[in-house]
Formats: C-alpha cells, sequence, structure tokens
C-alpha cells in the first residue's frame, strides 16, 4: 500500500503500536547486554502485534508495521506466531530450512571439468 496518504490510526491501534515498541526495545536491550531472558518481551510484543492486526487488510497490516513498528512483515507473523505459542525452535528451524532453498536457488553450478583458476 504505498500511498502518500497516512493510513488512519484508531486510539487502540496507537496503543499497540506503542506497546510493540516498548517491548521490543526491551528484548533488544536484554539481548544486547545478556542480561536476562528477552522471550517474554517478544511475546508480548507479538500478542500486540495480532491484536493491531485484528479487522485490517494484510496490506494496510504490513504497512502499519514497518512504518510504525520499524519491523518486517515476516518479522512481524514470527512474533505473533510466538505469541500464540509456538516454539523458539520450530520458527528458527522453519526459518533456516528456507534460507536453505532460498540459496539453493542461487547456486551456481560449475560445468563438469572446469579448472579454477
Amino acid at each position: 500500500m504505498a500511498s502518500d496518504e497516512p493510513i488512519p490510526l484508531t486510539a487502540s491501534d496507537a496503543e499497540n503500536i506503542r506497546a510493540v515498541m516498548a517491548m521490543m526495545a526491551i528484548a533488544r536491550s536484554r539481548v544486547k547486554r545478556r542480561h536476562g531472558n528477552p522471550a517474554p518481551f517478544y511475546i508480548a510484543a507479538g500478542e500486540h502485534l495480532d491484536r493491531l492486526r485484528r479487522d485490517k487488510p494484510q496490506a494496510i497490516w504490513a504497512e502499519i508495521v514497518s512504518t510504525h513498528c520499524g519491523i518486517s512483515r515476516r518479522r512481524a507473523y514470527e512474533l505473533v506466531a510466538l505469541a500464540r505459542g509456538k516454539s523458539l525452535a520450530a520458527i528458527r528451524a522453519e526459518k533456516a530450512a528456507s534460507m536453505r532453498r532460498s540459496r539453493a536457488k542461487h547456486v551456481v553450478h560449475k560445468p563438469q571439468g572446469a579448472k579454477n583458476g
């Protein structure tokens, strides 16, 4: 949704955006300082993203997430999955499998008998 018009936000939307930003900041500071577990804050951010997502088309939600929360749509979906009870290990395994498939598409195969140099 790349229009120049801002997306109208309700008071509830603004509250959820503020909460997502706060939870992400706390989680990132815990990771950076290696102090405490950031997972509860990522889960809380996912819960607020899920509330923000209700009754909105995907394109509008993605625009709000990227513009106001500063995270990608993919990361937002990961946080929502975490909030809904999916394990971090499962999310990481899916991401790793996705990266392997993506990298496999871009591998350049050398012809048989080609020499290095």
